[in-house]
């Protein structure tokens, strides 16, 4: 993994998908806290240019989709 921040879950899936790796959704209980530093139009942004960074850096080879190996295969 490369990434950080809001998006890594988004590498996460990626990886995972091109391993063949299953992935599930189960739920979760959700608290709101109040006072997030979160600011929808910066880290909106952000995220973009992030998704933007893994879509290019695998596209052109500069980070190296994982192999599995036979053993991880047979599990």
């Amino acid at each position: 993994m490369h990434t950080e921040g809001w998006i890594f879950d988004i590498e996460l899936f990626l990886l995972a998908f091109k391993l063949g790796i299953p992935v599930a959704e189960i739920p979760v209980t959700w608290n709101e806290v109040a006072g997030s530093k979160m600011s929808l139009a910066r880290d909106s942004i952000k995220m973009l240019l992030d998704l933007l960074m893994i879509r290019m850096n695998y596209l052109i080879g500069i980070w190296k989709w994982p192999q599995r190996d036979n053993k991880q295969k047979e599990r």
